[in-house]
């Protein structure tokens, strides 16, 4: 204790003011840095070990902070789940996995709400579907895929509704490709399931 006090006094002395000031900022943002590590080393929890009220989160009556695992053996395809929990609330990426260990979603949450980028994947590890959300609402392109990776349908959002949309066979053909603009549709509508509409590759035939 001593000899950092010495060195302290040292510096202060023999140091220029604009060098003291420099050697003040560093030493500051070295102590900001150090605070910074300590507070984001987060603790782990299952679920069942806290309280849930309205999507909330509760450890012990108090606003839990950490890291969320859940062996979700009863939702429907996925055996395992962990997200972020800060101050009661969902923050950051949801993760979602089969019994076999094939991540199935990846959907970031902000304050308890999808926020940001929202992800699936088929059970062979290809991804499934992509699309973002923006203030509670899908904005921007939506991708969904084939099994094999090839693009099945796009579609874009505008404050969570269609402005457009296309949809493509295996093949890669256009099924349907339409806008909608003041209520109205501009394009052609069809359905990668039906079997009525005539894709692009048997007109072009």
């Amino acid at each position: 204790m001593f000899i950092n006090v010495f060195i302290y006094v040292f510096v202060l002395l023999f140091m220029s003011d604009r060098m003291v000031f420099y050697w003040l900022c560093f030493m500051l943002s070295l102590l900001s840095a150090c605070k910074y590590q300590t507070a984001t080393i987060m603790t782990e929890k299952s679920l069942k070990d806290l309280t849930v009220i309205d999507s909330t989160y509760y450890l012990a009556q108090n606003l839990y902070t950490g890291y969320v695992t859940n062996a979700a053996s009863e939702l429907r395809l996925i055996d395992k789940e962990r997200f972020q929990v800060i101050e009661g609330k969902l923050n950051g990426y949801c993760l979602q996995w089969t019994k076999d260990g094939v991540l199935r979603t990846e959907n970031h949450y902000v304050a308890g709400r999808k926020e940001g980028p929202q992800k699936g994947y088929h059970l062979n590890g290809q991804l499934s579907y992509s699309y973002n959300v923006s203030q509670n609402h899908r904005q921007g392109k939506y991708y969904e895929y084939f099994p094999d990776g090839i693009l099945q349908i796009e579609k874009t959002y505008e404050k969570g509704q269609v402005i457009a949309e296309k949809i493509f066979d295996i093949d890669g053909y256009t099924l349907a490709n339409f806008k909608i603009k003041d209520g109205r549709i501009y394009g052609f509508r069809g359905s990668s399931n039906c079997i009525n509409v005539i894709s692009e590759k048997y007109i072009n035939n």
